[in-house]
């Protein structure tokens, strides 16, 4: 019969070196303990916990399940399993193993932070931040409570909440990197961004393990790049890329960079490691074979143009069909459903299919975002005759007679676009921003098709016309450009497709804005009727607005 003493002297050690991070010295302890007693339940747990800390997930559970059969009334252990549920997306049993530990030891913080974790998993953001501070009620100095309900409320764009709640937990673990890092997130959001940066340095001050260092030199490196520090930021991707090879986001954000400042052969060829990036999981190659990149003829093929990302992204990148088409390839193009009477308008397209639609035969594809790389464009070379697409008679016809005789010149709104976009909160803008330019004597028409809160109240005000119920489809909205004198925008698919038409186009631009836009200028190559209208560094809509307002007193006169 096994020694409890000898027991309890091997568990004793293997949890100071198990609170020590040394968990291979640890995990041999608890390995002796089991082989005294294979059912031990404190060994089991707390290998299961080693496994998970080390990121064997499966074995993890594996351990914790065992412990659970030996001794099923372990909270501690629930709670490791819940999270482990979690880990590896089973959240939904993560859910009732928590609820067990819960009802088992309802004053027990940590199932507490579990359940926040799950539904945080489960998209219940209120559920998680109650959760979160019922386990700081019961345990105010966690540490991992608090860093929880911090990236929860930075989730809800509660910054300045989510900023204070961070504080406190590196004020109780002042070695908290991953807290460390957060902080510098909501401090980049915040666009505090010399505050951003020393964040990100006290963090990795803080750790040296080598995934949380690449993940805090990518954010970085982000917040170099918002200051404009350019080779800075390629240094700090070039370091984070170092560390893991692998590490996709390193070389599409260099990429990304390198296109922002004209350097278009490295960054178009950098582009193509999107396709090991994360955000791209659920694109992948469907067709089983390597894209055409330009490395064999094409004449006398056909070339299948997929859509990879946006539909102003579609929409940009359809001009490239008549110079394929040019050179001897039959074009085809699988485009989204929204697109796909333009994408048909386009010259050398042979035909165009949607989502679900059987395919004909073809020899070899591209993605929309490749075109550039496959073609060697420069930024003196982009295909650029405007319009290389058409509404079509019909919706002309249709949205002429809708919007009735012209009194006033005709100026079309596009304030905001998709809030699910990653840098939605930096390219889009409240319609009351607008109100000194709608105070200007011409017809206002939306362009949106959807509105946030305060929208529609403001667009009665100012007598801005909407057609959001009637617009279906891309057609309908470029038949209703079609009718306008000018477009103002921010940066979203109605601006691609105002410049893909080639109506006067003013486009609103955040300090840092996307690649396709460089850094400065107010012209670009991609849309000869685009005029660029930045903000400058201070980073505020206000200066852009005014700025709009007196380029549309002076179009007025011209007008």
């Amino acid at each position: 019969m096994a020694d409890p003493a000898q027991i309890r002297a091997l568990l004793d050690r293997g949890v100071e070196r198990h609170r020590s991070g040394d968990f291979q010295a640890a995990r041999a302890l608890y390995e002796q303990v089991l082989a005294l007693d294979p059912a031990e339940p404190n060994s089991l747990t707390n290998i299961g916990t080693i496994c998970c800390q080390m990121g064997d997930m499966a074995g993890g559970i594996s351990f914790l399940e065992r412990s659970l059969a030996a001794k099923p009334q372990q909270p501690h252990a629930l709670s490791n399993l819940a999270s482990a549920l979690v880990m590896t997306g089973r959240v939904d049993a993560a859910r009732l193993v928590a609820e067990r530990a819960a009802g088992l030891q309802p004053d027990y913080a940590e199932v507490w932070t579990s359940l926040g974790n799950i539904h945080g998993e489960l998209g219940d953001a209120d559920g998680a931040l109650e959760a979160y501070a019922r386990a700081l009620d019961l345990n105010p100095q966690s540490a991992d409570a608090q860093y929880r309900m911090g990236v929860c409320l930075y989730g809800q764009r509660r910054l300045e909440a989510a900023l204070a709640s961070l504080d406190k937990a590196l004020a109780v673990a002042p070695g908290f990197a991953l807290a460390g890092m957060q902080r510098g997130h909501v401090l980049r959001e915040l666009t505090r961004y010399d505050e951003a940066l020393a964040a990100y340095d006290d963090a990795l001050a803080m750790t040296a393990e080598t995934t949380i260092r690449r993940d805090i030199l990518s954010n970085k490196a982000i917040a170099l790049y918002e200051l404009r520090r350019i080779e800075d930021a390629l240094a700090a991707f070039g370091e984070a890329w170092a560390i893991d090879p692998d590490f996709s986001e390193a070389p599409c954000n260099i990429a990304v960079i390198q296109i922002a400042t004209g350097r278009y052969d490295e960054g178009w060829r950098a582009y193509e490691w999107r396709w090991k990036d994360r955000a791209f999981k659920d694109k992948p190659n469907p067709y089983g074979q390597a894209p055409w990149l330009g490395q064999r003829d094409i004449a006398g093929k056909t070339l299948l143009i997929t859509a990879e990302q946006g539909a102003g992204d579609t929409l940009q990148m359809l001009r490239y069909a008549p110079v394929l088409a040019g050179m001897g390839a039959r074009v085809l193009i699988a485009a989204q459903e929204s697109l796909a009477d333009l994408a048909a308008s386009v010259a050398g397209v042979s035909a165009v299919f949607t989502e679900g639609q059987t395919l004909p035969p073809w020899d070899e594809f591209i993605p929309t975002m490749s075109l550039p790389h496959a073609l060697g464009t420069q930024p003196d070379t982009v295909p650029c005759a405007v319009p290389y697409l058409s509404a079509g008679e019909p919706a002309k016809s249709v949205w002429a007679k809708r919007l009735g005789p012209r009194t006033k010149p005709r100026i079309g709104l596009a304030w905001s676009g998709n809030r699910g976009h990653a840098n939605d909160h930096n390219r889009s803008l409240p319609l009351g921003a607008l109100e000194p330019l709608l105070a200007l004597d011409a017809a206002f028409v939306s362009l949106q098709v959807d509105y946030r809160a305060g929208d529609m109240a403001l667009l009665a005000l100012h007598g801005v016309r909407d057609f959001s119920g009637e617009i279906a489809s891309f057609t309908d909205t470029a038949g209703l450009i079609d009718q306008l004198d000018l477009v103002i925008s921010v940066d979203t698919a109605v601006a691609h497709l105002a410049g893909a038409l080639a109506k006067p186009l003013w486009l609103l631009l955040p300090y840092t804005a996307d690649y396709r836009w460089h850094l400065d200028g107010a012209d670009t190559a991609w849309y000869p009727t685009a005029t660029l209208v930045r903000q400058d560094a201070r980073r505020r809509w206000e200066p852009v607005v005014a700025r709009l307002t007196a380029m549309g007193q002076d179009w007025l006169k011209r007008a």
